[in-house]
């Protein structure tokens, strides 16, 4: 077995958040800078070619609405929907190991005021993900003996009734 080292820089896009709350419905809307992802680079310390994997992202949106509903002083009734859109620019830039696509998102919960100081929250959320075609082509040599795209190949197809579900569950303690 060969051991490669190599570095890989990590990136965390930048985000702008505006959220207003009137009465008990809550209307965020979020803007997230994925143009900031160019690439995948990968820089190999043994002086063999960078690997390269073009990103190209776009900046996207998120807007959501919820609404809190208070039962009585002791339960709160949660609901929500957010529309997701996806920094992939096209089916070209869309990879088997990302294929992301604009989604929505539906979502409940419930807290219940075990006393004063104690809640527990529960919630639940379903992530719908649009269909997404994919034509990425990648190539196959990366090294100063054959130009780019010299030696390439190209994943066709389509990425189909993807979706994902989160529960989550947390106890507040307030002092």
């Amino acid at each position: 077995m060969t051991l490669i080292r190599g570095t890989v820089s990590p990136l965390a896009p930048q985000s702008f958040i505006c959220a207003n709350t009137w009465s008990s419905t809550q209307r965020p809307i979020a803007w997230t800078n994925w143009s900031r992802f160019d690439e995948i680079r990968i820089r190999f310390a043994d002086g063999s070619p960078d690997d390269v994997t073009a990103q190209n992202w776009e900046d996207s949106w998120t807007f959501a609405l919820g609404v809190d509903y208070r039962y009585n002083p002791d339960w709160t009734f949660r609901a929500g929907y957010s529309f997701d859109e996806t920094p992939v620019p096209s089916k070209q830039f869309r990879t088997p190991s990302m294929p992301d696509n604009d989604n929505h998102w539906l979502a409940a919960g419930a807290s219940y005021k075990y006393r004063k100081n104690l809640v527990l929250d529960l919630g639940y959320t379903h992530v719908f993900y649009e269909d997404a075609e994919i034509e990425n082509t990648i190539n196959l040599v990366s090294s100063n003996l054959a130009p780019l795209g010299t030696f390439t190949s190209t994943l066709v197809g389509e990425f189909e009734s993807a979706s994902a579900d989160v529960v989550g569950a947390q106890l507040r303690y307030s002092f």
